[in-house]
C-alpha cells in the first residue's frame, strides 16, 4: 500500500519526522474538540508504513506527552497543583496505545499474508478506537473514583462515555485516511525521484 521497505529506510525516517510534526500542530488545531487527536491514527500508520516498527509506537506516545507537557502546564494548569509531568488520562492513554499496537501489529501480519492491505488498514482504523474507549475508560473507572467500584458503576462510566466515542472514532478514521494519502503520496513521488535518477 505504501510502499516503504527496508531499501529505503532513510525515506521511511523522512515520512516519520513528517508525520509526528503534522500530529503535533493537528492536536494544537483540534484541542478545542473532545477525543480528537491523532497519535492513534499516527501509530496505526507507522505499523503499516515504517520500516522500523517500534517507531510507530515510540514516535505517537512521545509526540502525545510532549503536547499533553505543554498544554496541561499551560491551557489545564487550573486542574493541577504545580507542575505536571504525567497526567492519569496519559497514563490510561499509554496503557490503550500498547493494546492497540499489538492488535494493530496482528492485523499488518495478516495484511501481509492475506494481501488486503487496505481493508485491513481501515479495520484497524475502525476498531481502535473501540478499544481505545474500552480500556482507557476501564482506567477511569478503576483508578479515579469517579464511579462506583461495582459492575453498574463500569456501566456508568462507560455510557457517560459514549458521546467522546464518536469523536474519538471520526478523528482516527479521518486522520488514518489523511496519514494513508498522505503515505501514497510520498511513496509515488520518492518512485518518481528513483526513476528519474
Amino acid at each position: 500500500m505504501f510502499g516503504i521497505t527496508k531499501s529505503n529506510a532513510k525515506k521511511s525516517t523522512l515520512l516519520a519526522l513528517i508525520t509526528v510534526v503534522f500530529a503535533v500542530i493537528a492536536r494544537f488545531l483540534t484541542l478545542h474538540l473532545p477525543n480528537v487527536a491523532p497519535f492513534e491514527a499516527m501509530m496505526i500508520f507507522g505499523v503499516f508504513a515504517l520500516h522500523r516498527k517500534i517507531l510507530s509506537l515510540i514516535l505517537p506516545l512521545a509526540a502525545w506527552f510532549a503536547t499533553d507537557l505543554i498544554i496541561n502546564n499551560t491551557i489545564y494548569a487550573g486542574f493541577y497543583e504545580g507542575f505536571t509531568w504525567i497526567s492519569q488520562s496519559f497514563v490510561f492513554a499509554m496503557i490503550a496505545m500498547l493494546v492497540i499496537f499489538g492488535f494493530t501489529q496482528f492485523l499488518k501480519k495478516r495484511s501481509e499474508e492475506k494481501g488486503h492491505v487496505l481493508g485491513h488498514y481501515g479495520l484497524a482504523s475502525v476498531v481502535s478506537p473501540l478499544l481505545f474507549f474500552a480500556v482507557s475508560n476501564f482506567g477511569v473507572w478503576a483508578g479515579m473514583n469517579m464511579y462506583p467500584p461495582t459492575l453498574s458503576g463500569l456501566g456508568m462510566c462507560y455510557v457517560s462515555a459514549l458521546p467522546f466515542l464518536t469523536y474519538g472514532m471520526a478523528s482516527t478514521f479521518g486522520f488514518s485516511t489523511l496519514f494513508g494519502v498522505m503515505g501514497y503520496l510520498f511513496q509515488r513521488q520518492s518512485a518518481q525521484s528513483s526513476s528519474q535518477a
